[in-house]
This record gives structure tokens, C-alpha cells and sequence, in this order.
């Protein structure tokens, strides 16, 4: 058994059960776990589950919805996009704003939000991937959006370097 500082003599390290049960040094182990996670990261990475295509420029954001069947991306081609991911296929291209999408998030299950390079939020409707309003946010660059817990109150960052506080029901 290996016991590293810290340890319980009843927590065996996963590789323990080819080391031979005799004293070993607080190096040799160190040693034998830093070979370990060499060999570990020398393996080839598992394959992505699905590669979504579609943007014609960088994709600066991504969110999945609240019932895992799809997610929205944020390009700098001002775009968003839906996608299903059980099929791993587009479902919708918006394309109203007039700069490059940085952040998007799901207001509920039936409303998409971005924010792009200008400043502004565009709330979109997710049946029909209209838009349902744009409006000016912030001075500068829309750099991140959060949504409470509870659906009511949304954050917007900028890069005018304020926080601002929306009451989702207004937008």
C-alpha cells in the first residue's frame, strides 16, 4: 500500500494494485504517478459526439436549452444559430443584428437572447426564429449575459464596463 501525505492508509491509489506491497518512498510514488498521467495523456482524446457546422466565422458562444435538445451559437458572421442536437443538425439561421454576436442564452424555453458588438440585445422567438425585439444595452461590446435561477432578472456585462440588471418579463 502507498500512503501519500494526506492520505488514509485505507485509500489505495488506483495504480496500487501492481506495485509491489513493500515500503515505498514518498518520491518513487510521486515518480510512478507522474509516469501514470504521461502515459494517460499520451492516449488518443475521445471523438466529439457531434460537430456542429454551419457558422461563417468564428463562433464566439454557445448555450444548450433548458431541455438539453438543442443549443445556440453566436458568431462573429452576426448570426445565431439553433441547432438540434439529436441530430446533430441547424434548425434556424437569425440574422437581424448588425454586429458580430458575441453571447446568447435561453429566456425560458420559447426565447432566445444575444448580445452583440454593438451594444445591443435582441430577444428572438425560438418556434419561429423571429425577431421580437432589439434593443440598446450598453455603450460598447455586450460581454456576457446571465439569467437568474428563477427566469425573473437578467445580467448584461459590457465592455462600457457596467453590470446591467433587466427584469425579464420587461424585455
Amino acid at each position: 500500500m502507498i500512503q501519500l501525505p494526506g492520505n488514509r492508509p485505507d485509500n489505495l491509489l488506483p495504480f496500487a494494485w501492481f506495485i509491489p506491497h513493500r515500503p515505498m518512498s514518498q518520491g518513487s510514488a510521486c515518480r510512478i504517478a507522474l509516469f501514470l498521467m504521461l502515459v494517460a495523456s499520451l492516449l488518443p482524446a475521445p471523438a466529439a459526439h457531434a460537430n456542429l457546422s454551419g457558422h461563417g466565422g468564428p463562433v464566439r458562444s454557445i448555450v444548450i436549452a433548458p431541455d438539453g435538445r438543442a443549443a445556440a451559437t453566436g458568431s462573429f458572421d452576426y448570426s445565431l444559430m439553433l441547432w438540434d442536437l439529436t441530430t446533430s443538425r441547424d434548425l434556424e439561421r437569425m440574422t437581424a443584428q448588425d454586429a458580430a454576436v458575441g453571447v446568447v442564452t435561453f429566456l425560458g424555453a420559447d426565447r432566445i437572447l444575444s448580445g452583440s458588438d454593438d451594444g445591443t440585445l435582441a430577444i428572438w422567438d425560438r418556434a419561429s426564429a423571429s425577431l421580437l425585439t432589439r434593443k440598446p444595452a450598453h455603450d460598447a461590446k455586450v460581454s456576457a449575459v446571465a439569467i437568474s435561477p428563477d427566469g425573473q432578472v437578467l445580467a448584461s456585462a459590457g465592455w462600457d464596463r457596467r453590470v446591467k440588471l433587466w427584469r425579464t418579463a420587461d424585455l
